[in-house]
């Protein structure tokens, strides 16, 4: 469950943004502020009668725009800047030309026009260029105009004044239709599409087509009335501010008109306006508590104050800065981070949980769910439910430990009595678990789609989730679209969320390498497990804390903790089966990396794991070996000595890594082990004259395959190789050996040395050999 932060009693500004700059000449409060696409101006409007436009490079006001006859309240650009309009306290709307500042209705001798006229800019005897227009378009009979848009195409523009909403077409300036409403409309605006237009109004959120002007739906918004409307980029979302009542912002998914997470608290007061940056990523509200907020989008996240009541506020076009302004007469324009804003520091917040959590249970519960104990986490939350029926975290919990369990019918049943208990993004997630455990992918994702709308307060919490959502996947054989998933996210992740996406991604490609391991998939499982390690050793994951993925391990028994050591042996069995001469690298590094105890389990585990009765013996390294370790090119010419174990007795063999040329060993009776300068891996048993069938003495094959039970462990001599040669040239690449190793006798056939390539007695009985 998300933690819910308090704000500080005074959050500090500097640590997240800073005043870059303001610019002043306005003498009374900034009603608006937007930045035009040209990227080089701003404008803005006071309730001084104007409106001015500013060159940002030089913060010199370039033009005064004169002829409000009352405050001006609200101004409007076009997508493309070549309108500008504006409306006042009176019900006048007066358009202008977006380049020149001109105004663009014509006065009665049928010219519009602009004249200079002497003026002071704010503090300053500098000269302004004024702009006046000589009439303005009485839109609302003197009712003030409280909001502009235009439409999409700039064919429109859309006023508001009491309880209508008048379109004035762009190019007579004359009202073409109009709607009707039973409240007061604070503020209207098109959806990015042109689709749809929100009108904000005393008791609703009037979403209405664009094209019709027919009401589509009512979202019941803030207590008070709604003042501040804005649209994500792509509009996908719809975000409203509220009054002093209700002085909080609401996002509202425009596919279904649903609120998709709680309210963003923080304001104390009303919110005039509100501004979301390209990405989508960043809200900037600004409020009469003399406050402009940022909010990082999902996680909300107060950032900064200011010293006045805060009229309005927007984004530059390069998303670089803001620009607030209000009754402090000036505009300020605020540097954001470079690095984008920093989520809910703890100077701004302070919060009741060190790390943001997915589920609250106590220790007791997470330490059985870790350890594999579910029907004691199953008896910890039921006897919580007792205590508490009402608590929806309680049964999302159980609903957990029951999926763990693998009682996917149960762990449903909880998950949905905990959403039927409050709508949560624990119960949603919990119920994509169980739907995934049973098999109904599609059911599963849209609940985890409704988990990630839930927690769309949070980032930390949302990104989580989504992994969450991957891994569920994941283990619903979706193996694919899982990876592909936690990829697209690593792309769009800051620091500490690639490093998440990273520990998931290793441990997907781990699990996937072992299974393809498991089945004898070599290059498969070389494919997955080197990648793994490529991301392992980058992100130093034997180094790294796992604690702060507790949800990972609870709700999927991940063993984090494991996965490097885990990791690097899997690799190197994986090296070995394949007959890769790095193998022998990757052993000994395991091997110098280990006490003695750790040794001896080492060589257990790979005499387990590694198929044909395979196990490994580490020497003391030699001053010989020492020189071939620092020399690798000549070392990989060297004979390399492994050690086999097979019924009970040991077997001395050698390995050629280059030749199938088998050599005798030159070791008398009472020396049983053959040592070389090369790896620290050594065959040992009975003598090795003892142990072969000699080459060219004339014994038919028929007799060998009479000793098949008597010669397990034997390497086969050149006559039983050039068989195996033959028998191979008719069978898959992918079965015979690309390292040359010599073949070993098991009781159904033979192995190469890396015991990564197998052929049976009954495929070699098919091979028509001549015997010299």
């Amino acid at each position: 469950m998300v933690s819910q932060p308090t704000p500080a009693s005074q959050p500090p500004t500097s640590y997240v943004t800073k005043l870059f700059q303001t610019f002043e000449g306005h003498e009374q409060c900034i009603s608006a502020v937007a930045a035009l696409p040209d990227a080089r101006r701003i404008i803005t409007s006071s309730k001084d009668k104007t409106l001015c436009l500013w060159e940002l490079s030089t913060k010199k006001a370039l033009k005064r725009l004169v002829g409000h006859s009352s405050d001006v309240l609200e101004l409007a650009i076009s997508r493309d800047g070549k309108l500008i309009a504006s409306c006042d306290a009176t019900g006048g709307i007066i358009p202008w030309d977006g380049e020149t500042g001109n105004c663009l209705i014509n006065d009665r001798s049928g010219s519009g026009f602009a004249k200079t006229q002497a003026g002071t800019q704010h503090g300053s005897n500098t000269t302004i260029v004024q702009s006046v227009a000589s009439q303005f378009i009485a839109a609302h009979q003197s009712t003030a105009v409280l909001s502009l848009d235009f439409s999409i195409d700039g064919k429109f523009l859309a006023s508001a004044g009491n309880r209508t909403v008048k379109f004035l077409g762009t190019t007579t300036w004359q009202e073409e239709s109009a709607i009707t409403l039973d409240a007061v409309v604070f503020c209207i605006r098109y959806s990015p599409s042109g689709e749809h237009l929100a009108i904000a109004m005393e008791k609703d959120i009037g979403i209405y087509s664009a094209g019709t002007k027919e009401c589509i739906r009512l979202l019941k918004g803030h207590l008070g009335g709604t003042f501040a409307l804005t649209w994500t980029l792509k509009g996908t979302y719809l975000v409203s501010g509220g009054g002093r009542r209700d002085a909080t912002l609401r996002v509202w998914d425009a596919s279904e008109w649903t609120e998709i997470c709680e309210a963003f608290h923080g304001h104390t007061d009303q919110i005039n306006s509100i501004s979301v940056n390209e990405s989508s990523t960043i809200i900037t509200s600004a409020s009469a508590d003399s406050s402009v907020r940022l909010w990082s989008f999902p996680i909300q996240s107060n950032i900064l104050k200011v010293s006045a009541s805060a009229s309005c506020v927007t984004f530059s076009r390069d998303c670089r800065y803001i620009f607030s302004g209000g009754d402090d007469l000036k505009i300020s324009q605020w540097e954001l981070p470079s690095t984008g804003l920093v989520m809910a520091s703890t100077q701004a917040w302070t919060k009741t949980t060190t790390e943001v959590e997915i589920f609250t249970m106590s220790e007791t519960a997470q330490a059985a769910c870790i350890t594999g104990d579910f029907s004691t986490a199953v008896e910890i939350f039921t006897q919580e439910i007792k205590q508490n029926s009402s608590n929806h975290v309680c049964y999302g919990n159980r609903a957990i430990a029951l999926a763990r369990g693998r009682n996917w019918d149960a762990a449903l049943e909880d998950a949905n009595q905990s959403i039927s208990i409050k709508r949560s993004s624990v119960g949603f997630m919990s119920k994509g678990i169980a739907l995934c455990g049973k098999g109904q992918i599609r059911e599963a994702c849209s609940a985890f789609d409704l988990a990630l709308k839930m927690a769309a307060g949070d980032s930390a919490t949302h990104n989580k989730i989504s992994l969450m959502k991957a891994v569920a996947i994941f283990y619903a054989n979706e193996y694919e679209e899982a990876i592909m998933c936690v990829k697209d996210m690593a792309e769009f992740s800051v620091d500490s969320d690639l490093l998440t996406c990273n520990v998931v991604l290793t441990y997907l490609y781990t699990q996937m390498g072992f299974a393809a391991l498991e089945n004898n998939t070599l290059e498969k499982a070389l494919e997955y497990i080197t990648a793994a390690m490529e991301i392992a050793t980058t992100h130093s994951f034997h180094n790294m804390e796992f604690s702060k993925y507790t949800e990972f391990i609870v709700t999927f028994g991940w063993d984090l903790q494991s996965l490097w050591k885990n990791l690097s042996m899997y690799h190197c069995l994986a090296l070995f089966r394949a007959c890769r001469i790095e193998a022998l690298e990757c052993y000994r590094s395991l091997v110098d990396a280990c006490n003695e105890t750790e040794r001896e389990s080492l060589i257990t585990w790979f005499a387990s794991h590694s198929g044909g009765g395979i196990s490994f013996v580490p020497m003391r390294q030699s001053a010989r070996g020492t020189s071939a370790r620092e020399n690798a090119e000549d070392e990989t010419q060297k004979a390399t000595d492994l050690e086999w174990s097979t019924n009970g007795y040991q077997s001395q063999t050698y390995m050629s890594t280059k030749t199938e040329t088998v050599k005798e060993s030159k070791s008398d009776d009472s020396k049983h082990a053959i040592t070389t300068g090369g790896p620290d891996i050594v065959y040992r048993g009975r003598p090795w004259s003892n142990q072969l069938t000699t080459a060219g003495s004339g014994t038919e094959v028929t007799e060998v395959n009479v000793e098949r039970e008597t010669n397990v462990g034997i390497v086969a001599d050149e006559k039983i190789q050039e068989k195996i040669k033959k028998a191979l040239d008719s069978l898959p690449n992918e079965r015979k050996c690309a390292q040359g190793y010599a073949w070993v006798q098991t009781s159904s056939g033979f192995q190469c040395g890396g015991g990564g390539h197998r052929i049976s007695w009954e495929e070699l009985d098919n091979v028509d050999v001549s015997v010299n």
